[in-house]
Formats: structure tokens, C-alpha cells, sequence
């Protein structure tokens, strides 16, 4: 028998392999596990008990003495020569008309005309003996907001900046941080809060439990409706994009070991979101 050269047939089992390779132009995409929705559950409920205890806030200013009756069940104090409201859910709790109990104090001190050039209020949570919760979750921290201009259109418009922290067992807290613009695009001037209607820019941080550190960016407007107020979305959002990370810092770089994007939907009170990540997507609740 005839044997080729060892020199030849290591020369055509490499030319057999390039064209089989060259066979398949596009390779499927290898999996990858879809992101800890717990994770991302979690840090997304922290975007809505800030955007939620803003919303009291500015209700509270509003309403002011008819607020227990007409929005989420407090008892508002405004002393006006020092410019401070209290706002009281009592020790016991009370559910709001969204389902969420509350009870505890918060503290909105301001300085100005409210929603002129000059004006801003802080949010704070830690009123001695009388500590804030939200569902059984204590709030810690402050809540900033200010900047208030109008466009050429009158739009209203302003920043927010969160720093709170959510301990847990008394082991442990999560931190959760933005930066964020709100814009008031309807029902600021019809003499209710019922159905108002912001879009949110901006980013947000923090450390969940797990210790993993998050970053994210909004990519697409965030929606918030206050009328779903009234039922279990809240102040979840309800339409936009965020790219979020989770990840680590190391030496002032992020290092993320998970990256993808959550899309909200196109506006209805549903809790409903959609995961995207590595060509991939599946739909999520955003509390169950």
C-alpha cells in the first residue's frame, strides 16, 4: 500500500479543517445564563421608593392639610416661619391607596418659592424614634431636589439626588445613589395630582445584598404616571430603557461581570419589563 508522506497528510487534514470552518459563516452565539432577576428586582425597587418618596413629598406640599384624605393616608405639620413639613404615617402604618404601607416621619425642610428659579427642598428619613418604612423596608438617607426651570414651552423641569440606605436585619444595608432630571410634561397646572406625568434622565448606583456593586444609565426616558398610583406599580417605571451593570470597582474603574438592558414597556401599570442581554430577551415582573 501507498502511504502518503506524515508531512502531506498533517497538510490536508489542516486544509479539511479551514474549509469546514469556512462553512459555517455564522457561528450560533454561545449562551449566556440569564441575569440574577432577583438582583434586578431589587434595584429596581430601590428607583421606586425614591421616585415614591418624592412623590410624597411633592404631594404633601401641595395638598398640604387634605392630603391624609386625597392621596397616601399622612398627616402633614407645615411650619411655615422655619419652612419644615412633617409628614406622619403614624407609628402603626397605614396603607396608602397603591397597596404599600407606610408609617414612620419624613422631613421636608425647603428654602424658596416652590417650582421658581431659586427653589429646592430635602427629604429626610431619620427622625429620632420614629424611623421610616416602606412595606416593612427602612428607609435611611436624604433625597435632594432643585434646579427648577421652564423650557420655551413653560415645561417644568428639576434634579433630583438620592442617597439612601436600606438596612436589613441589622447585619447588612444596600445603597442606592442617583442622579436624576425629572420632567414635568402634563398635568403639572390642573389643580390635582392624580394624573400627572413625568419623564426621568439620569443614572443610578448602589450595592445590593449580595454585595455585588450596580451602575446604570438611562438610555431612553423613563415614564412615571402618577395616576398608577392606585394601584401595585406605583412609581415603578413604566416605559424607557436602562443599561445597567453589575459588577465591581477596582482602582476608580468599573469592572462589570453582567451587562444588560431593561425596557419598561410603552407606558401601562402593569410591572411588566423586558431583560435583554447577549442577543437575548425574556420578560420579566418586576416583583414577583
Amino acid at each position: 500500500m501507498h502511504r502518503f508522506p506524515i508531512v502531506f497528510r498533517c497538510f490536508l487534514a489542516l486544509f479539511v479543517t479551514l474549509i469546514l470552518s469556512c462553512g459555517d459563516s455564522n457561528p450560533p452565539s454561545p449562551f449566556v445564563p440569564q441575569p440574577d432577576t432577583e438582583s434586578l428586582q431589587e434595584f429596581v425597587e430601590y428607583q421606586a421608593i425614591a421616585h415614591d418618596i418624592w412623590w410624597l413629598a411633592e404631594v404633601a406640599m401641595t395638598e398640604s392639610g387634605v392630603y391624609k384624605t386625597q392621596s397616601i393616608c399622612a398627616d402633614v405639620e407645615h411650619f411655615e416661619v422655619s419652612r419644615v413639613l412633617l409628614v406622619d404615617f403614624g407609628t402603626q402604618g397605614c396603607i396608602g391607596v397603591d397597596g404599600r404601607t407606610r408609617r414612620g416621619q419624613i422631613t421636608i425642610r425647603y428654602i424658596g418659592t416652590p417650582r421658581t428659579p431659586g427653589f429646592s427642598y430635602n427629604i429626610q428619613f431619620n427622625v429620632p424614634n420614629n424611623p421610616f418604612f416602606v412595606d416593612d423596608r427602612k428607609v435611611l438617607g436624604s433625597i435632594q431636589v432643585g434646579d427648577f426651570v421652564r423650557d420655551g414651552d413653560q415645561i417644568l423641569s428639576f434634579s433630583i439626588s438620592d442617597s439612601l440606605t436600606f438596612p436589613r436585619n441589622g447585619l447588612m444595608a444596600t445603597v442606592f445613589h442617583s442622579q436624576r432630571t425629572l420632567k414635568w410634561i402634563s398635568g403639572e397646572n390642573n389643580g390635582t395630582t392624580s394624573n400627572d406625568v413625568f419623564e426621568v434622565s439620569g443614572s443610578f448606583g448602589g450595592m445590593l445584598t449580595t454585595l455585588q456593586e450596580v451602575e446604570a444609565e438611562i438610555q431612553t426616558p423613563l415614564l412615571l404616571r402618577s395616576d398608577c398610583m392606585n394601584g401595585p406599580a406605583g412609581m415603578y417605571p413604566l416605559d424607557g430603557v436602562i443599561s445597567q451593570q453589575i459588577g465591581e470597582w477596582e482602582g476608580g474603574t468599573f469592572m462589570a461581570e453582567e451587562t444588560y438592558q431593561l425596557d419598561f414597556g410603552i407606558g401601562a401599570c402593569d410591572l411588566e419589563a423586558k431583560i435583554r442581554w447577549n442577543d437575548q430577551e425574556a420578560d420579566v415582573n418586576l416583583v414577583e
